[in-house]
């Protein structure tokens, strides 16, 4: 199989999970790279459901590694409650078979606090984001004051970096209006699973190196989808990581001459994940395309009904000259205008020669249409 990256073509929610599980199985390692426990693949093995966030699907295989790599920001009460759930159904989690980067961030409540407060005061302008802390984990990787997993299971590190950080997040929540975190609470519950979490955390970059010059074939499982990406999605209708296949590499350490290929899933039909623009979930075009009562399709502006379809309505120039009117005549133009009721047009030039020029308003820049 080689190495492999695997990217979604949307905007998430392409059945990746099952093209996952194809090509897993020509796999020794399953690396995931980015995002949270936001993502992730329900998989059906027979009569049994396992939901995964943070661990890859290759983890229901034998003999294949499973790795969290350091582009993930790490839930780790949820990453314990996966592992924990997965024992419960009868596979088996272990160091052999599964790694955790010591340089993956940590979410921590507080970040999920902040990233339901910021979706609250967007309003209808909202990212539609999980609320999982997942965006603003990623801000403090950014700004240089997140904490790592090799932060989390230090054990005298840990609490003094703890306090410092809630300190500060306290009074940002109390100023978004939310309550202040428990110090103690928090260390209690980061400190028992950083416990559970320890015999998993390994460099991870180390490990994929090595296995890179053995030959192994690696998969590198992506989440959400290529317009999500931070910097080549919809922005800022999008997610907090790279999605698209430069990410697997930034997100596991291995360098971009060690891929050999990059997979892209996508379904024959478009959905997004989270809020943002998207033509079948405008209410004006559903309404223009679905809506049939007044016995016929009852259009919203800027379209028109023909034959029972509605079309971008098209401008009709009216253009006088002396006391006749033509419709695109060349000759000496007194007077042009749109009589369309159609707002999508302007007129952009009126040459000497008589040829009237319009093009749609939505478009600043590009080629006139000349009539």
């Amino acid at each position: 199989m080689a190495n492999t990256i695997l990217v979604g073509a949307q905007w998430g929610d392409e059945g990746k999970g099952k093209i996952i599980d194809v090509l897993t199985e020509q796999a020794e390692i399953v690396v995931r790279t980015q995002g949270g426990n936001n993502a992730g693949h329900t998989v059906y093995v027979g009569p049994t459901k396992y939901v995964l966030h943070l661990i890859p699907s290759g983890i229901l295989r034998k003999d294949k590694v499973c790795i969290v790599g350091n582009g993930v920001v790490l839930d780790p009460i949820g990453l314990v409650a996966e592992i924990d759930g997965l024992e419960k159904l009868g596979v088996a989690v272990t160091p052999a078979n599964f790694l955790v980067s010591e340089t993956a961030h940590v979410v921590f409540p507080w970040h999920r606090e902040l990233d339901g407060a910021r979706e609250i005061r967007k309003g209808n302008n909202k990212i539609g984001t999980t609320k999982r802390g997942i965006g603003p984990t990623y801000g403090d990787k950014a700004a240089r004051v997140g904490m790592r997993v090799i932060d989390l299971i230090h054990p005298t590190r840990f609490p003094q970096r703890l306090k410092e950080r809630l300190e500060e997040n306290n009074e940002v929540l109390k100023a978004l209006g939310a309550q202040p975190l428990e110090y103690d609470k928090l260390l209690a519950d980061y400190t028992k699973a950083a416990d559970r979490l320890r015999p998993f955390v390994a460099n991870t970059v180390t490990y994929l190196h090595a296995a890179t010059r053995r030959h192994a074939n690696i998969l590198f499982e992506g989440a959400q989808g290529t317009f999500l990406d931070i910097d080549h999605g919809t922005y800022p209708y999008v997610t907090s990581s790279n999605t698209t296949s430069g990410g697997a590499c930034t997100g596991s350490g291995v360098p971009p001459n060690r891929m050999d290929r990059v997979v892209g899933v996508m379904k024959a039909y478009t959905t997004r994940v989270g809020e943002g623009p998207l033509p079948t979930e405008n209410v004006k075009c559903m309404l223009g395309f679905h809506n049939t009562s007044s016995g016929g399709c009852v259009c919203p502006a800027g379209l028109e009904n023909a034959n029972g379809k509605c079309v971008p309505a098209c401008p009709v120039l009216s253009i006088t000259r002396g006391d006749s009117t033509d419709r695109g005549t060349s000759g000496s133009v007194v007077t042009a205008s749109l009589t369309s009721s159609s707002s999508n047009f302007e007129i952009v030039a009126v040459p000497t020669n008589g040829t009237v020029a319009i093009q749609p308003k939505m478009r600043s820049t590009g080629p006139a249409v000349n009539l």
